[in-house]
């Protein structure tokens, strides 16, 4: 699934980039997550909508 992030990327760039997280010890992890964007985190694609089809009810 792509990202706000990783929108860009080819699927060759997406793969690298997953790669290199894998091989990440905690220290680089806790590094490369502190430089990223909060905002450019979220999934890339259709925002939700709220036309009320998914809204809770209360069943008690």
């Amino acid at each position: 699934m792509r990202s706000e992030a990783t929108k860009h990327m080819d699927d060759h760039e997406l793969q690298r980039l997953q790669e290199q997280i894998a091989a990440m010890g905690e220290a680089e992890l806790e590094e490369y997550r502190a430089q990223l964007d909060p905002d450019s985190m979220g999934f890339y694609g259709e925002e939700d909508i709220e036309d009320g089809s998914n809204e809770e009810v209360d069943t008690l």
